[in-house]
């Protein structure tokens, strides 16, 4: 177990509800021999009240920059309305590219190693933690809500011996990944299958 930097790969499919990379892909402080079986992020549908406030956020500025700074009653105060729409036209962006980013780059990695967990916390702070699969004591999930249940949205919860926690948060198919990672850790405790054979197994398992 540790805290090192990471990166998201750049590279992404849809699929299951859930996104996915490349066997092959690699990341920083990948360890040799170790093998990238699939990488989660949170559905894009847990992101939709968030992109409703920038849309509200940002029809509001331009509603106010090209229609109320325009009326002849407010003549007198154009210009600092023109000001604040336009405040409020960068505030948005601002907003919205905050919400894509914190998306984008909080990311699940299950590899035939480890289960690791990165999280951006605002534009310029970001931790990672992660746990060997032999270390795992524990693995639970929830499904909560009418649509989650409805999508099969749900968070799994991965405890270490030594107390670690990784919550895995709105991923598809809760029950399927946490099936993986109990399979993925027993047959790498027992030594079953060489990682090559395990990674192959489990990633067509998690797609099918």
């Amino acid at each position: 177990m540790g805290r090192r930097f990471l990166k998201a790969p750049a590279h992404l499919n849809l699929g299951n509800l859930c996104y996915t990379f490349s066997m092959a892909e690699d990341f920083p402080g990948q360890n040799t021999g170790e093998k990238t079986i699939k990488t989660f992020r949170k559905n894009p549908l847990t992101l939709t009240k968030r992109i409703l406030k920038f849309l509200i956020f940002l029809v509001v500025s331009i509603f106010f920059l090209t229609y109320i700074s325009q009326l002849e009653i407010l003549s007198f105060a154009a210009s600092y309305i023109n000001i604040a729409a336009l405040a409020g036209v960068v505030f948005s962006f601002s907003y919205g590219f905050y919400v894509w980013m914190t998306w984008y780059y909080d990311v699940y990695i299950l590899t035939s190693e480890r289960i690791i967990e990165a999280r951006q916390k605002g534009f310029f702070s970001r931790e990672v933690k992660e746990i060997d699969l032999h270390k795992i004591q524990d693995i639970t999930y929830n499904v909560s809500g009418f649509i989650a249940t409805i999508i099969g949205l749900g968070n799994v919860h991965i405890k270490s011996v030594s107390g670690l926690e990784i919550e895995m948060e709105r991923v598809g198919k809760p029950s399927v990944v946490r099936e993986v990672i109990l399979k993925l850790a027993e047959k790498k405790a027992k030594k079953e299958l060489s990682a090559d054979d395990i990674a192959k197994a489990l990633a067509e398992r998690l797609t099918s």
